[in-house]
C-alpha cells in the first residue's frame, strides 16, 4: 500500500487560528499500511508540503507552499487569491515535521488574509492537504472543517447582554434571539459532526445573525 496522508484541523480559541495536525503516523504492516517509512515513503523524503486553504464561498485557494529537509520546515510561501507567491516569516511557526497535536502547523488569520492580527471568518472550511518529494506527488488528502469561534463569541455576547436580574426578558424578542442563536448554533456543529458542511454553513449564519440582532426570528 502507498503513503496515506491522514490530519486533522482543530480550531484556537480568540478567533484567529486553526491548528493542522498530521496523522499519518508511522507504518505497520496490520495497523497503519498507509503510515510513513518504508516500503513506503519515509518522513525525509517529503520535501514539499502544499495546503490548499478554501475559506467559506472561496472558489480559489489559499496556497501554503511549505519546503521541507529532512523533517524540518526550512522556507513558506504563501499565495493569496489572485496575488503572487510571498516569503512569510517562520517565527512562531513549528517547524518540526510531521506536525503533532503538541506542536501543530497553525494556520493563522494573517497568513489567510496578508493582514496581521486578522480574525478567522466563520464557515465552513475545505483544506487540501499534500506531500512531495521533489517534484514527485507522494499522496493528497482532503478535509473539511467548521471555524465557529466569532458566531461563538456573538452567541454569548447576546446572552450576557440579557437582563437576568428579573423575568421582563423571558418573552422578548432579545431573549428570543439569544436563545435561538445557541440552538442554531449547536445545531450547526452537529450537522458539520454528521457530514452535513452545507447545512452546517448554513445554520451557522442564522446563529450569527440572530445573536448580532440582524434578525429577531430565523
Amino acid at each position: 500500500m502507498a503513503l496515506a496522508l491522514g490530519f486533522s484541523l482543530d480550531e484556537n480559541a480568540g478567533c484567529r487560528s486553526i491548528d493542522l495536525i498530521e496523522e499519518t503516523g508511522l507504518y505497520d504492516v496490520t495497523t497503519n499500511p498507509g503510515g510513513f517509512g518504508a516500503p513506503n515513503a519515509t518522513i525525509n523524503s517529503v520535501t514539499k508540503v502544499l495546503i490548499n486553504v478554501y475559506p467559506q464561498d472561496y472558489t480559489t485557494p489559499i496556497l501554503l507552499d511549505l519546503t521541507i529537509v529532512t523533517g524540518t520546515v526550512t522556507a513558506l510561501t504563501i499565495t493569496l487569491p489572485g496575488g503572487t507567491a510571498t516569503a512569510f516569516s517562520l517565527t512562531g511557526i513549528n517547524l518540526t515535521y510531521p506536525w503533532t497535536a503538541t506542536l501543530p502547523f497553525i494556520i493563522t488569520g494573517e497568513m489567510l488574509s496578508g493582514v496581521a492580527d486578522s480574525e478567522l471568518t466563520f464557515g465552513v472550511y475545505n483544506v487540501d492537504y499534500s506531500a512531495y518529494a521533489l517534484t514527485v506527488l507522494l499522496d493528497q488528502t482532503n478535509i473539511e472543517g467548521l471555524v465557529t469561534c466569532q458566531v461563538d463569541r456573538a452567541v454569548k455576547n447576546a446572552q450576557g447582554a440579557l437582563d437576568t436580574e428579573c423575568a421582563c426578558d423571558c418573552g422578548s424578542a432579545d431573549f428570543n434571539a439569544a436563545y435561538k442563536s445557541r440552538v442554531f448554533l449547536d445545531s450547526a456543529k452537529y450537522s458539520m459532526e454528521n457530514a452535513e458542511p452545507a447545512k452546517a454553513a448554513l445554520t451557522l449564519r442564522y446563529a450569527y445573525d440572530l445573536a448580532i440582532g440582524k434578525c429577531k426570528s430565523c
